[in-house]
């Protein structure tokens, strides 16, 4: 890696890469394992390619390298190369081949395929792990192409791909099976029941526009759970998890093959823009577990009347889990259970539970060909006014083959604000028992010997907007006809949506668990006060609320008079006392809050309206000893640095957010910084003279971080006289983000030589201070 903290005077191109070699060397632990450099701008290909200051430049050498285990690939970060990054080896179990970044450009490595068949490409290898690249594939017209493509010859262990950037993929759009290998990444199993995977990772990856697919798994083994080769040629240990999915061509991922893969929380925004197809299926697998996404868009233009779901439990799939789900605004509503005609095919045993749909647009669950024995239970679905889908429907595949047969609805809420209605057709068995149907009532709801008509009392039916943590309003109400009302279903996965345990009798209906209370709704805060402290921080206070139950506080915050309360402005929950302090806030600014009590029944009305406005950013208030660290020359009141020993400093022109601290010191402060001169290790010490001995001080001690962008990529310690006030400190964490000023103040006497000796040890990357202050 290089050096973390850029610099505004002029490094040598010696030190500068020097620097990141022996971090690098520092973190390898296979021994001899080789590091391999490539700098589109520094590097030659007539190099040896083993440290930065011998980087290669192109891609040739690398595809020509057979890699070893434990080996390291790292391309600097800034760069683009045209082509297909495909190198060779493969390496061994817990000793793998890695490929990451370097360097301190913000923009990640670049492969751009440049129009080839694959812009990264892995061919019968094996553990590897590919880290944080970008990678594209662009062309004048479509074909058969990828971003990432790896081939199982054999049986291929261990290809991890994470923090990948994929994009602008111009893939094949179609709906036959060339078309389906192509898109943004793609693992293949060629040479029949002898190639499989076994442990695939796919995660925290950004996959837009693409065709025809984000991502796809493909055999040609053809392998299924009843097929005789399955045992030897299913897939294993697959899991795509984390990643952001936007706008592709067809479908956002079509899995094969696989035993007991793992899909969760992904989130997708737009598959299916150009070409109908649910977001991701399910074909020939056994017990895979889709739990968790959010997907959203799909097929929203175009919509052709076919598949444009969520979810698909596809043919030849068994026990296929969907749970935990939140669908909206999908064109084909949340899942479509699958089954082609033919001979021999099957779609058996998928349970679609505690999922919650709103406003999915012409259908929500909908049947095609002869899938059987699905369970459908403890799902909500809200229809919004204006909406019209197919709520529960079934059709024959393509016209021809069989019914749907066998199919439980249990325990689910229908929200009906539109005029969804249900289309059965020839489906056989369906039983409907314990659902709950509210708002219109078409002719075709289907009958059910438990059936309740009566209002959910949802919390806030129809709220819930983009991400998981929207959907509080699906939560019942103190009073609900749909508490301890559903049916008891067995190995029902033992907790509802959002986490709560079920219980071991009758469960409640639709995807929300309660806990039963005697408990009214609290009545609104009363007297809530604002008042400013500081350019950054305003006290709230209030009267506390009379209730027979436990109460808690939640706290809103908006900069326009008037607003009302709701999830989107909600800065505090689940407060037990009577008073908050915002913090961080910005300087002059005024503030408008809300308070609302809530106990077990639900939630108050809002209190009364109070503001204040933060005070002006004042800055230089130090009158004592004042270091500005790393700097040479100082900004008044606070001198060039001083009574240091070890460490090396940085200065950069990062522009400096003043306004979450009290009392910050000037931003030129924050812009220069002593740091240790190894990654993970050492220290430096400031020994600070001319105090009495034993006399108590407040030593305010300035950082901001100005090169990581997450938390957890700088950690270290501090002491004062030999006292740790500091612990595993990381400034991102503390103070919020990248580039804002965090002061850490505390008191502390001098020593007995009138001293104050202030340490800075590295825990993880480099320890760095960027003011100090003694009053």
């Amino acid at each position: 890696m290089l050096r973390h903290e850029p610099s505004k005077s002029t490094l040598s191109y010696f030190a500068h890469f020097a620097s990141a070699f022996l971090t690098v060397l520092c973190l390898s632990v296979f021994a001899g394992a080789t590091t391999y450099y490539v700098d589109c701008n520094g590097g030659n290909d007539g190099n040896a390619g083993t440290s930065p200051t011998a980087a290669w430049k192109t891609l040739t050498p690398v595809n020509a390298k057979t890699f070893a285990a434990g080996d390291s690939l790292l391309l600097i970060t800034g760069c683009t190369w045209t082509g297909t990054l495909h190198p060779g080896g493969s390496g061994a179990n817990g000793n793998t081949i890695t490929i990451n970044k370097y360097g301190t450009a913000s923009s990640l490595p670049h492969i751009e395929g440049g129009g080839a068949t694959e812009a990264v490409f892995l061919s019968g290898q094996q553990y590897w792990d590919i880290n944080n690249l970008e990678v594209s594939n662009q062309a004048s017209t479509s074909g058969t192409r990828r971003g990432v493509r790896v081939v199982a010859t054999g049986v291929s262990h261990h290809i991890h791909l994470v923090g990948l950037n994929v994009h602008n993929i111009s893939g094949q759009l179609g709906a036959d099976a060339t078309s389906k290998n192509t898109g943004g990444i793609g693992f293949e199993s060629t040479g029949g029941s002898g190639a499989s995977f076994d442990d695939i990772l796919i995660e925290n990856c950004t996959i837009a526009h693409a065709d025809d697919m984000a991502i796809y798994l493909s055999a040609d083994s053809n392998a299924a759970p009843r097929s005789a080769n399955w045992a030897q040629a299913k897939w294993n240990n697959v899991v795509i998890q984390g990643n952001q999915i936007s706008d592709i061509g067809k479908n956002a991922m079509a899995i094969r093959s696989a035993d007991t893969a793992i899909i969760q929380n992904n989130v997708i925004n737009g598959s299916s823009t150009r070409l109908h197809g649910n977001a991701i299926y399910t074909i020939g697998t056994l017990n895979a577990t889709m739990q968790f996404n959010e997907i959203y868009n799909t097929a929203l233009t175009g919509y052709s009347g076919l598949e444009d779901c969520a979810f698909d439990p596809d043919n030849d799939s068994v026990g296929t889990l969907i749970q935990y789900n939140y669908s909206h605004n999908n064109a084909g509503g949340l899942a479509n259970p699958n089954q082609i005609p033919g001979a021999g095919n099957y779609s058996d045993g998928t349970i679609i539970r505690y999922n919650i749909s709103q406003d999915d647009v012409h259908q929500i669950v909908q049947f095609s060909g002869a899938a059987t024995n699905t369970q459908i239970y403890n799902n909500t679905l809200y229809i919004g006014s204006g909406l019209s889908p197919i709520i529960f429907g079934a059709h024959l595949w393509g016209g021809t083959g069989g019914w749907a047969n066998n199919t439980t609805y249990s325990n689910n809420i229908i929200y009906n604000a539109g005029s969804g209605t249900y289309s059965l057709g020839g489906s056989t068995n369906n039983t409907f028992d314990a659902n709950l149907f509210f708002g219109s009532h078409p002719s075709s709801e289907p009958s059910d010997p438990k059936k309740i008509t009566a209002n959910p009392m949802l919390q806030n039916a129809g709220s819930g907007g983009t991400g998981m943590n929207t959907l509080d309003g699906y939560m019942l109400l103190s009073g609900s006809p749909a508490i301890a009302s559903g049916v008891v279903i067995s190995n029902n996965g033992g907790r509802d949506f959002f986490g709560t345990a079920l219980p071991s009798g009758a469960p409640d209906r639709g995807a929300a668990q309660s806990t039963a209370s005697s408990c009214g709704a609290p009545s609104a805060p009363a007297n809530l006060a604002a008042t400013a402290t500081s350019s950054s921080q305003i006290n709230l206070a209030w009267s506390a609320v009379q209730a027979s139950c436990t109460v808690t506080y939640n706290v809103y915050r908006s900069t326009t008079s008037g607003f009302a309360p709701a999830s989107s402005n909600q800065i505090a929950s689940g407060l037990t006392s009577t008073s908050f302090s915002d913090m961080g806030l910005t300087a002059s600014t005024t503030y408008y809050y809300l308070v609302e009590a809530v106990d077990s029944a639900g939630s108050s009305g809002p209190s009364n309206q109070a503001s204040a406005t933060t005070g002006p950013i004042t800055t230089g208030t130090c009158t004592s000893i004042c270091i500005d660290s790393g700097s040479t020359t100082g900004v008044s009141p606070f001198v060039a640095d001083e009574d240091f020993a070890g460490g090396s400093t940085i200065d950069h022109a990062n522009t400096i957010n003043l306004s979450k601290v009290t009392n910050p010191a000037p931003a030129a402060v924050y812009q220069s910084a002593r740091v240790t001169t190894t990654t993970g290790s050492g220290s430096y010490t400031y020994t600070i003279p001319g105090f009495v001995s034993g006399s108590s001080h407040t030593v305010r001690l300035h950082f901001a971080e100005t090169f990581w962008t997450a938390a957890g990529k700088r950690k270290f310690n501090v002491s004062i006289n030999g006292t740790q006030v500091l612990t595993g400190f990381d400034i991102f964490a503390a103070a919020g983000g990248q580039n804002i000023a965090n002061i850490q103040q505390f008191t502390e006497t001098a020593n007995s030589s009138g001293q104050y000796v202030i340490t800075f040890t590295s825990v993880v990357d480099k320890a760095l201070i960027s003011g100090i202050e003694i009053d």
